[in-house]
C-alpha cells in the first residue's frame, strides 16, 4: 500500500446502519465538560442531579458523568456548564470536552455481543471506570436502555465506525 494514499475520509453519514439484530447510529452529542479532582465537589455544585457512571451504566437523567479515573470525569450535561476553564476554588478543574467525543449508539438484542468482539473479551460489568480498550482505541461506554454508547475520540470517529459496521455485517 502506497502510504500516501489515504483512504480514510471524516465521517459525514448520520444513517444509522441495520444489521444482525443490531442498529448502529451516529448520535448528536451534549455537552462534555473533562472534570478533575474533587469529583463530589465538582457535581454536587455543577450538576446535583447528574449520577457518576461506572462501566456501561445507565442513567434516567439527562445530566451524567462518566468516570474515568478515581479523580477524573467527563461530565455530560444538556446545557453548557456555566464556569470558566482551569481550576476553581471548590477543589476541581474544568475544561471543555464539547469538541473531543463523538457518540456512537448500538441498539438492539445483539448491541452486547457486538461490543464484546470490539472489547476482545465479555463485557467487564462492575468496572468503575467508564474507560476501556475497544478495537485498540481507548473509548467510554455508557449503558442505554436497549444497548449501549461508545464514546469514541473524534479523530478516531471513522475507524470506529467503519470497525462497528464491519462487525455488524460479519
Amino acid at each position: 500500500m502506497d502510504e500516501h494514499v489515504w483512504t480514510d475520509r471524516p465521517l459525514t453519514q448520520r444513517v444509522p446502519i441495520g444489521g444482525n439484530g443490531c442498529v448502529i447510529a451516529l448520535e448528536n452529542a451534549p455537552h462534555l465538560t473533562f472534570v478533575s479532582g474533587r469529583l463530589d465537589m465538582a457535581l454536587s455544585h455543577l450538576c446535583p442531579d447528574a449520577p457518576l457512571l461506572g462501566l456501561a451504566e445507565t442513567s434516567d437523567h439527562a445530566n451524567f458523568a462518566m468516570r474515568i479515573a478515581r479523580d477524573h470525569a467527563v461530565l455530560s450535561t444538556s446545557d453548557p456548564v456555566d464556569r470558566r476553564s482551569g481550576w476553581q476554588p471548590e477543589g476541581f478543574a474544568l475544561s471543555s470536552a464539547d469538541d473531543r467525543y463523538a457518540a456512537i449508539s448500538l441498539r438492539g438484542h445483539t448491541a452486547e455481543e457486538i461490543l464484546c468482539r470490539g472489547l476482545q473479551s465479555t463485557l467487564p460489568r462492575g468496572s468503575v471506570s467508564c474507560a476501556v480498550r475497544f478495537a485498540r482505541k481507548t473509548v467510554l461506554i455508557t449503558g442505554l436502555q436497549d444497548g449501549f454508547t461508545l464514546w469514541v475520540d473524534q479523530a478516531d470517529l471513522t475507524y470506529s465506525w467503519t470497525f462497528l459496521t464491519g462487525l455488524n455485517h460479519d
